[in-house]
């Protein structure tokens, strides 16, 4: 997997922060996570091809995450053929989608799949597919919020120098082993123990805007890689709280608590100029922490 920032700044842009939207491929699957202004362009920067996005998943309805759907959907649409792009997003998600789309003269023959996700305190699967799975859960930010998981499911890797020399070719018939069954080819008996490798799963997580809360470390919960939104330095913990934000610490602190392997923060104030107060703070109580910055990639 590789993640991309898009854009790392809260509430407006600046001259070295879009707002928020990253993207996550997976195995040529394109994961949009938000859709700021301004997200096409910050692609088109990236290097990264907007036609191969095939799922959207919006964390909230505020103009800041949201407002590049309109215009991406469009060039989407112009491109033709029969393209299917998932949406997925909290409650009204269908309503607002519908408002937008019609608040210009917008003709989509793009077919949309809109999922929307309840309020929930537990992990919800949205969206379940072979290789992975997308879970949803509820934040506190004042209106219907949602974080994302992105799971990719454990798989098995045959190690196909050791079918060759047992003279088993590839193909076809060596399915069985990549789903972990024992297989068996022309009286040969092939083994998951013997002829395949466990690949444990990965987890991406994105915690988006949000007060402290207890969903949010339920969310984080054993993430490789972890994107948290943190607008606030610790001295700026009662404006956090005011308006349903984290600061640098507290995010720190639940990947900390929540045994992440790497944490990154976005949704950065425009008051910072300079981030290293909040890497600082961040590292004090958690090491493997970088604040992000816009194009910044990661694989994982």
């Amino acid at each position: 997997m590789k993640l991309t920032l898009l854009g790392t700044s809260c509430m407006v842009p600046t001259k070295t922060r879009n707002v928020s939207g990253m993207y996550l491929d997976f195995q040529g699957t394109g994961v949009l996570f938000d859709c700021g202004e301004g997200t096409q362009r910050q692609m088109n920067l990236a290097g990264l091809n907007r036609n191969n996005i095939s799922i959207i998943c919006i964390s909230h309805w505020h103009a800041d995450h949201v407002a590049g759907l309109t215009g991406l959907l469009q060039t989407l649409d112009a491109k033709g053929g029969e393209k299917k792009l998932t949406i997925i997003g909290p409650v009204e998600t269908k309503v607002r989608l519908q408002h937008l789309i019609d608040a210009t003269y917008c003709n989509l023959e793009l077919e949309l799949d809109v999922i929307e996700v309840g309020e929930t305190a537990t992990l919800d699967v949205a969206l379940d597919s072979k290789d992975f799975i997308i879970q949803a859960i509820s934040l506190k930010h004042g209106i219907p919020c949602v974080g994302y998981t992105f799971v990719q499911k454990e798989r098995y890797r045959v190690e196909m120098e050791r079918i060759k020399a047992q003279g088993v070719p590839a193909g076809r018939h060596l399915a069985k082993l990549q789903s972990g069954v024992d297989s068996e080819y022309n009286g040969k008996i092939l083994t998951v123990s013997e002829f395949a490798t466990l690949i444990p799963q990965k987890k991406f997580a994105y915690i988006a805007d949000t007060g402290l809360c207890e969903t949010a470390y339920i969310l984080a919960q054993n993430a490789d890689l972890l994107v948290c939104e943190s607008t606030y330095l610790a001295e700026q913990e009662s404006n956090a709280k005011k308006y349903n934000h984290l600061t640098c610490v507290q995010a720190a602190q639940i990947a900390k608590e929540c045994a992440v392997k790497k944490l990154i923060l976005t949704h950065i104030s425009q008051r910072y100029s300079k981030v290293d107060v909040l890497l600082a703070q961040a590292q004090y109580v958690f090491k493997n922490v970088i604040v992000g910055e816009d194009f910044l990639s990661e694989k994982f």
